[in-house]
């Protein structure tokens, strides 16, 4: 017993010689061991940080890529980075049938004249999106950019394209402006045929749309789930459109009403949208008047003024975490007023149904038709119908 505590003294002190003696030694240790994890730090980010800056966080949310930069304390901002992008394939198959029926101008006789079209592509997309922005003495500044290309087979489309590049100023905490190459204001948006994924198909008739991208400015305001946008856009030498759109966001149900005057063109609309468990239904209708309708029968094919009116029902379900599915309807009238004999009837409807177990992976299955009606003084007229199926891939990184 007594050799027992003998022992045990002597270990405790042998210890307390160890530590003393190697306190210095210690300290060393831990500088070294902190220069180490400030190195792996680094190599981890990869990222090149200006002077007078240090990084705080590289991180993911959803299919977004974040990058958040602070300041040092004698430094006025902080910046946050952020890119997302994804790649999709599709096998896309097209049926077309056009019958047109005129009288000949000669004999009077009664002419028909039907055609068919049908093709199978795969079809894909490359698209990256960038934002950036940062914390000001004056609020924040940011900036998105996206680049896309297009291909189908061996043929490359247009090039690379940039769908959006627009930045925008938060003067206060309720009022933003923004500028750049954007979507024009005026159009409901989100609540008619866009609403609808339909990657590959033909959609329903637009009755949602706006003027066009184009280079503009708008000026937002926004308080809670309010909000109200004005804008100008540019689209030739003196060819100016105008919009303004006001919204309401709620959890359950969302409203906006929006217009614009472009050129001669005009349009004002309406959109509803609820929400209820798994199911969310959206609506929209609008009017307006353009001056540059496209009408074809036979062999005849004119540019009209026109006024029309539109509409569109659209239906989503949300069956499970990974599986939804969607299905739309809608209605376009064309009349001529310019050459009243020229009217035009659209209508279509399209769907869709999705499997994404993660948020990086969308399978989807698509289909559309729809079908043109237009007649001539009801004695030329023409009739197309178009079908669309296709199996989609979304990979988003």
């Amino acid at each position: 017993m007594k050799a027992m505590k003998f022992a045990l003294l002597g270990t405790a002190a042998l210890v307390a010689v160890s530590v003393s003696a190697r306190a210095d030694d210690l300290t060393d240790m831990k500088a070294q061991l902190e220069a180490l994890q400030a190195s792996v730090a680094g190599l981890q980010s990869g990222v090149d940080v200006p002077a007078g800056y240090q990084m705080v966080s590289f991180s993911k949310v959803g299919n977004e890529h974040l990058i958040s930069i602070m300041p040092t304390a004698d430094m006025p901002a902080s910046t946050v980075l952020s890119w997302s992008g994804y790649v999709r394939t599709a096998l896309v198959g097209s049926w077309s049938n056009t019958t047109a029926i005129a009288p000949n101008a000669t004999t009077f006789q009664t002419r028909t004249k039907t055609s068919t079209t049908n093709s199978s592509h795969i079809k894909a997309r490359g698209d990256l999106t960038f934002t950036g922005k940062t914390d000001t003495a004056v609020g924040e500044v940011g900036g998105t950019v996206e680049l896309r290309y297009d291909f189908d087979g061996t043929y490359l489309g247009y090039g690379v394209t940039m769908p959006t590049a627009k930045g925008w100023w938060k003067m206060t905490p309720n009022v933003t402006l923004a500028g750049g190459y954007m979507g024009m204001t005026g159009g409901v948006g989100g609540y008619g045929g866009d609403a609808l994924t339909n990657y590959y198909t033909d959609g329903i008739p637009n009755s949602s749309g706006n003027p066009g991208d184009t280079t503009g400015f708008s000026l937002a305001y926004a308080d809670g789930p309010m909000s109200l946008t004005v804008a100008v856009g540019h689209y030739a030498t003196s060819d100016y459109a105008f919009g303004a759109a006001a919204e309401y966001k709620g959890d359950a149900m969302s409203a906006k009403v929006a217009g614009y005057i472009h050129d001669a063109d005009y349009q004002a609309g309406l959109g509803l949208a609820t929400t209820m468990g798994m199911f969310s239904l959206s609506a929209s209708a609008a009017m307006g008047h353009t001056a540059s309708q496209y009408f074809s029968t036979w062999n005849d094919n004119s540019y009209e003024t026109a006024n029309y009116w539109n509409a569109s029902l659209i239906g989503k379900a949300k069956m499970s975490d990974s599986v939804s599915a969607e299905l739309g309807v809608g209605y376009n009238d064309y009349v001529a007023t310019t050459n009243s004999v020229w009217n035009s009837h659209q209508f279509g409807v399209a769907g869709g149904l999705y499997y994404s177990p993660v948020s990086q992976l969308t399978i989807g299955l698509e289909g559309s038709y729809n079908s043109t009606y237009t007649h001539q003084d009801w004695v030329a007229f023409q009739t197309k119908n178009t079908t669309k199926v296709d199996l989609v891939t979304v990979f988003a990184f």
